[in-house]
């Protein structure tokens, strides 16, 4: 319930904003990417209050699991945890290309999600001009490159999951 009412109130506050604005100024966005930020960045900002106490629950279970692992046996403690660190560590050094893949993701999203916009509020202007061909051929062009940054995406992802999996594993298994 608080999820929805929060992206209600903000959704309703940004279509407010931007009716407030006057009819010749342009918008700050292309209709894409405003199209996305209203499904996006909205439930991001709804989800945040509800995120931050899992994670701080997760944090301090964390930390008495590891301060009762470690009253236990110190050596067996550090040889779990240091696979845990490699991979943080790794996830650390591909952070930086991860922000990169999703700004294009993002970006090809945008740009797919606002040619639409912009086709659907032209249908008759396409099919007078007649010109659905060039239209299909660039949005199969927007497309591709929306799938191949959704792709790279997905691969960097899945790679990172894959790391941390496989350590989370090879640190049980060192732990029995």
């Amino acid at each position: 319930t608080f999820r929805y009412r929060v992206g209600a109130l903000l959704r309703r506050n940004l279509m407010a904003a931007h009716l407030r604005r006057p009819g010749a100024a342009a918008p700050p966005v292309s209709a894409g990417e405003a199209v996305n930020r209203y499904r996006d960045d909205v439930a991001e900002v709804a989800d945040f209050p509800l995120w931050l106490p899992d994670v701080v629950g997760n944090v301090l279970a964390f930390v008495i699991a590891v301060a009762i692992m470690a009253s236990i046996n110190l050596t067996i403690t550090l040889f779990v945890f240091l696979p845990l660190a490699v991979a943080f560590v790794a996830g650390r050094a591909a952070w930086g290309r991860y922000l990169r893949y999703s700004h294009r993701a993002g970006r090809s999203s945008d740009r797919v999600v606002g040619f639409l916009d912009e086709v659907f509020g032209a249908v008759q202007a396409v099919k007078i001009a007649d010109a659905a061909e060039p239209v299909i051929n660039h949005l199969e062009k927007l497309s591709t490159e929306r799938r191949q940054d959704a792709v790279r995406l997905g691969m960097l992802e899945a790679s990172l999951n894959t790391i941390w999996r496989s350590a989370v594993t090879f640190g049980v298994g060192m732990m029995l």
